[in-house]
């Protein structure tokens, strides 16, 4: 009984909440971004099969623990024997609230409907993205050079010219050949300027980009070029990128999704080409996403729709690469301002 007392008495005076900390940030970490894998997952599935995307975002979390003890002592003494007599009750609540916030109105429009800005393609390429999967996935055309489109009604294979621009791009981007900076003049608010390095440069370097320039139709003898979003540039000394927003670039993901066949015969959704269309091009297909009857075992990410498992192996490291390059343009993607939506919270515990 002495040893229930200095237990209760030591956790009654310890705080445990600093050693929560490491546990629940990494516990909530994982669980976060499991769910958000799943939810961009689901959706895509849902776009294949001209359902409703919804996107939940967890606006927020708060973890709150109640620890309670209680210890009672009697003592009495008697004629034939002494009696002591100890009684302690201790209780612990982890009782998390997850505050849920559905993406509406303006917000929607903002980070799905928009098409991201020209700077901020040339950005993530300047950041260090392969510049092929960038332009593969966000870009609709360069320049009049259109990119592949597995959607209906226009299910077409991309120019010719385009896979060489993309191809020439990267080349230079690993040569460290080329350059952006955004410059801020008075008649517009800003311009991005795309440039490439002209001193020291390596001939091979230097015929990979006059190629480049002669692909989109470009000033041979210039440096510098403004980039302006549009399907065909105004003159010589531009590049006229047409980017997709993030719901495009989801639903061409979802066109690589290999559907069941009794889902195509039921006309549940439609057959793409997309995956046919990169293979013809010589090109790896820009997403593998595979479904079955079966839960899959080892899998990035996997989701349960009409009764199916569509899923995301874990060692196709390519497909791994879009997708998170997906998830991270949603979350670059621009919001708006919050505070008026409505929000929902459920206690977890």
């Amino acid at each position: 009984m002495l040893t229930v007392f200095i237990v209760m008495a030591v956790v009654g005076c310890t705080s445990i909440g600093p050693k929560t900390i490491p546990r629940d940030r990494s516990d909530y970490i994982d669980s976060v971004a499991t769910s958000w894998k799943r939810q961009t997952l689901l959706n895509i599935v849902k776009l294949r099969y001209a359902d409703a995307p919804v996107f939940l975002e967890v606006a927020q979390i708060v973890s709150g623990y109640t620890v309670q003890s209680t210890i009672a002592a009697e003592a009495g003494l008697t004629d034939f024997q002494d009696r002591v007599l100890l009684e302690a009750e201790g209780s612990f609540t982890d009782r998390p609230t997850v505050t849920y916030s559905p993406l509406t109105g303006d917000n929607f429009v903002r980070k799905l409907l928009s098409p991201i800005p020209p700077g901020a393609v040339l950005s993530l390429i300047q950041a260090g993205w392969a510049a092929d999967l960038v332009l593969r996935t966000t870009v609709q055309a360069v320049n009049g050079q259109r990119n592949q489109s597995g959607l209906e009604p226009r299910q077409t294979p991309g120019d010719e010219d385009f896979y060489l621009l993309i191809e020439l791009l990267r080349e230079i981007q690993r040569s460290g050949a080329f350059g952006m900076r955004v410059e801020e003049r008075d008649d517009i608010k800003d311009t991005t300027v795309l440039f490439f390095y002209h001193e020291t440069l390596d001939p091979n370097v230097a015929v990979m980009i006059s190629s480049l320039k002669d692909v989109l139709g470009l000033d041979p003898q210039a440096q510098r070029f403004k980039v302006a979003y549009g399907a065909i540039p105004s003159g010589k000394d531009e590049i006229a990128i047409l980017t997709r927003s993030a719901i495009q670039i989801m639903m061409e993901i979802a066109s690589y999704i290999e559907v069941p066949p009794q889902h195509l015969t039921d006309n549940l959704t439609r057959q793409t080409t997309a995956v046919e269309t990169d293979i013809e091009a010589e090109i790896t297909p820009l997403i593998r996403i595979k479904s079955g009857p079966e839960k899959p075992a080892a899998t990035f990410a996997e989701v349960e729709y009409e009764d199916h498992w569509f899923w995301i192996e874990a060692g196709d490291f390519g497909s791994k690469r879009i997708f998170t390059f997906l998830m991270l343009i949603l979350m670059l993607s621009e919001t708006g301002q919050g505070g008026k939506l409505p929000v929902l919270t459920i206690p977890a515990g």
